[in-house]
């Protein structure tokens, strides 16, 4: 997300508040980067930075339908490739 600004409303007191219903937290967070994010978990592979920020997203959203990477029963690395074959 590096780059990427946050997408904003401007309030009529000439403050920004986050969309919360532009397509970045409608679907970035919880089906692009939450799928990152449990691949690298099935792969053990630390990711605090993406971690993080997929944090500060819940936070501020408290999203509550997400990917769910056990949804798709894969457990394993081989079921990661399995499941892209």
């Amino acid at each position: 997300f590096k780059g990427i600004g946050t997408p904003s409303v401007l309030l009529a007191n000439n403050k920004y508040i986050p969309d919360l219903e532009s397509r970045y937290f409608t679907a970035d967070f919880p089906f692009g980067l939450k799928i990152l994010i449990d691949l690298a978990s099935v792969a053990n592979v630390d990711v605090p930075t993406m971690k993080m920020i997929y944090g500060w997203y819940e936070g501020l959203v408290k999203p509550d339908k997400c990917f769910d990477i056990k949804e798709y029963n894969v457990l394993s690395v081989d079921d990661i490739v399995d499941f892209y074959k």
